[in-house]
């Protein structure tokens, strides 16, 4: 039998003499992942235009050799969402993706920050972008027959009804140190021009608020300052450690969001 080194090894198929088609094994980079135990690999014909097709490979759960219009298990649900860097979710939003195929329509996110479109089960090279306001990069595996689900956050862009701001925000400079952490933080900000009613508010990478930090009795104390700190001990509302991972950090006074931040847990 064929032995094929998954790490390392390529496939080329030929009709005649024409190069059809080329796999590398390895990495997320490659067209398509190695298939795993009871999946098989099947050549699909992209049509860039009517008089032009080029074809890749793609993973089936219903090993065959027919063509991809056969049958099923070669193609898996794309969903998921894309975030501000407050975690609020963003419309109209494009994920382009690289190969592209003319019988897929452009994905868009829908007022809820929403996508969902079916795709072929390989690697796709994607641009998720807000016209010029905000774009990112990012490479997916679609697996067949199941929900691939993504998250996409625009680090540097946040949209509401009647500001957007980039960050971090230099008026405030919100900033924490030591980042990464483990397990405490100090988080400082410039206070100039603050209310006294003013608050650190820090979510998870879903857009959770697992901590509200208040600032009152500090600002009132230390009034004439102008930079203020607080500490995070790495826990939550009800004084349970949270996980490692990404968190994000925003400056609100008197219920309006001034700056905001990220940071990393890391255990």
């Amino acid at each position: 039998p064929l032995a094929i080194n998954l790490n390392g090894d390529f496939v080329e198929i030929h009709y005649n003499l024409d190069y059809v088609s080329l796999l590398n094994f390895g990495t997320l980079d490659d067209m398509v992942l190695a298939p795993d135990v009871d999946q098989s690999l099947r050549s699909v014909g992209l049509s860039l235009d009517a008089m032009d097709t080029y074809y890749v490979f793609a993973k089936d759960n219903t090993p065959s050799m027919g063509e991809p219009d056969d049958g099923e298990g070669y193609k898996g649900i794309f969903h998921g969402y894309v975030y501000d860097a407050l975690m609020n979710p963003v419309a109209n939003v494009v994920i382009e993706h690289t190969p592209d195929c003319i019988s897929i329509p452009d994905i868009v996110t829908d007022d809820n920050g929403y996508f969902e479109v079916e795709l072929y089960a390989f690697n796709y090279d994607c641009n998720i972008h807000l016209g010029t306001l905000a774009s990112m990069d990012s490479i997916i595996s679609i697996e067949p027959d199941i929900q691939n689900y993504y998250e996409f956050v625009f680090e540097n862009y946040v949209s509401s009804d009647d500001h957007e701001i980039s960050l971090p925000s230099s008026y405030y400079n919100l900033s924490n140190y030591p980042n990464p952490f483990n397990p405490t933080t100090e988080i400082s900000f410039e206070s100039m021009n603050l209310h006294e009613e003013s608050q650190i508010e820090i979510y998870n990478s879903r857009g959770q608020k697992i901590k509200t930090l208040d600032c009152s009795n500090s600002l009132a104390a230390t009034s004439k300052e102008l930079t203020q700190s607080i500490v995070w001990d790495g826990t939550n509302e009800i004084g349970k450690q949270v996980q490692s991972g990404v968190y994000l950090y925003k400056l609100v006074s008197n219920g309006k969001e001034l700056a905001v931040n990220k940071m990393l847990l890391l255990k």
